[in-house]
């Protein structure tokens, strides 16, 4: 009997271990570590108590989030203009202890039968990542169902009856079976099926492939289950605005004038170069910062890229007026910002056409690595986007490597305005071919 239960215990895991294996989608960089981290000491006011006469005043939208987690139910949802931090904003959210707090005492008030299993789980739409699983509904469902059923392996044979009906009672496995063919049932039975109290945490539903009402239909029929709640970012756009009209909601650029007035801040002290500027014109430097919020209505990036150019113009010996004045210069839209940052000398106008075309086609082929790395951008620029996509650095010793990706880095610098940045690879932080390209921001694609 024991043997018998062992071995039952065993393929049970194996099944089980198998169907996660198919569900699994393979990302080399998911859109959810892109995502910068939260500036120190901001959104902490998302865990507060909206005061509901300013709100009424000042005719801004600010939903008790708090409650929402510890009691509410159905959507909850962040809207914002393009760059205000909403991808952000969400990253704080889901990794803050505080939200996980707040919705296990919103599990432990289901009846016993519910058996308080409280899961969460993420998805971070991302349209121009180079892969289709990060902006398609199988791709969302893959990932969730994935996300949820590694942290309760015993829900498998409730979310894919058939596909573990073949697995483990008949040990048959088709060759040509496919978890997207199963993932549509799995994500209608989890909640009518299983006493499991979920949470949802869902940004950029306007980076889905499809149609927008889809995925708002999508997010508010599985949210009307009771045990399942979800909580959604997106632009402002109709179908977002219709399906989510009765749903408690945060607009965020209305709440981030102080967050951005401490990344201002803290960016203009921590810089040896506004030394001079921050301790001996500190009335100068308060209005500095104070037009800099008032022109930036609640964008982040836009505040990024002009604190990054007062910095230069600082350490071109720009004093209070100058900075001033550069601040005045630039357009307050993203897209004019844009054009201003490419007006590049004409000597550099075609070698920045062809690296930002060569970004944009390896994004368009959905390879592997869904951004270049400064070698293949290189390679791309002088031969072929596809030969530069299959390339093997194995024939070039470290110091051509180095050579090569120094020369590109060079380039995007000075070419490119901006609107590309150069990251790092967390598992090769030695090697030069470990440094990639990636757009400034999903705006700037």
């Amino acid at each position: 009997i024991v043997r018998v239960a062992t071995s039952e215990r065993q393929q049970r895991h194996s099944v089980g271990r198998g169907i996660l294996k198919d569900l699994q989608i393979k990302i080399s960089r998911p859109r959810y570590d892109d995502v910068v981290e939260a500036h120190e000491d901001t959104f902490h006011w998302i865990f507060e108590q909206p005061d509901e006469d300013a709100l009424k005043a000042s005719k801004r939208i600010w939903s008790d989030f708090t409650g929402w987690l510890r009691g509410g139910s159905g959507v909850y949802w962040v809207s914002g203009k393009p760059a205000s931090g909403k991808s952000t904003l969400m990253k704080y959210v889901v990794s803050h202890e505080r939200t996980h707090e707040l919705l296990h005492e919103w599990s432990v008030k289901f009846p016993d039968g519910y058996g308080n299993h409280l899961c969460t789980a993420k998805f971070f739409f991302w349209l121009n990542g180079g892969d289709k699983n990060q902006s398609s509904q199988v791709g969302l469902l893959r990932s969730i169902l994935h996300e949820i059923c590694s942290e309760y392996p015993h829900l498998l044979p409730t979310a894919f009856p058939d596909l573990w009906s073949k697995r483990y009672y008949q040990r048959v496995r088709a060759e040509n079976e496919n978890a997207d063919d199963n993932v549509g049932v799995g994500y209608r039975s989890l909640p009518t099926q299983y006493p499991l109290q979920l949470c949802l945490f869902i940004d950029g539903l306007d980076e889905y492939e499809g149609d927008n009402t889809d995925i708002a239909r999508l997010f508010t029929k599985i949210s009307s289950f009771e045990n399942v709640k979800c909580c959604l970012s997106s632009r402002p756009y109709r179908p977002f605005i219709e399906a989510f009209r009765k749903a408690p909601s945060l607009r965020l650029q209305d709440f981030t004038a102080p967050d951005i007035a401490r990344f201002v801040s803290d960016r203009l002290e921590g810089d040896a170069r506004c030394d001079e500027i921050a301790h001996g014109q500190q009335v100068a430097a308060t209005e500095l910062v104070d037009e800099i919020v008032s022109c930036a209505q609640g964008v982040f990036l836009w505040v990024k890229l002009v604190v990054e150019s007062l910095l230069q113009g600082r350490g071109n010996g720009d004093g209070i007026t100058e900075l001033k004045q550069r601040l005045r210069e630039f357009p307050t839209e993203l897209s004019q910002l844009y054009d201003k940052m490419l007006r590049v000398d004409n000597i550099y106008k075609d070698d920045a056409a062809r690296i930002f075309r060569s970004v944009y086609k390896a994004s368009e082929l959905g390879a592997p690595m869904t951004q270049l790395t400064l070698l293949q951008l290189h390679t791309a620029i002088h031969t072929d986007i596809k030969q530069a996509l299959v390339m093997h650095p194995g024939h070039l010793d470290q110091r051509q490597i180095d050579l090569r990706s120094q020369e590109m880095a060079s380039k995007i610098i000075v070419r490119c305005g901006g609107l590309l940045e150069i990251q790092q690879q967390a598992s090769m932080e030695e090697a030069s071919c470990g440094l990639f390209v990636s757009y400034l921001h999903r705006t700037s694609a």
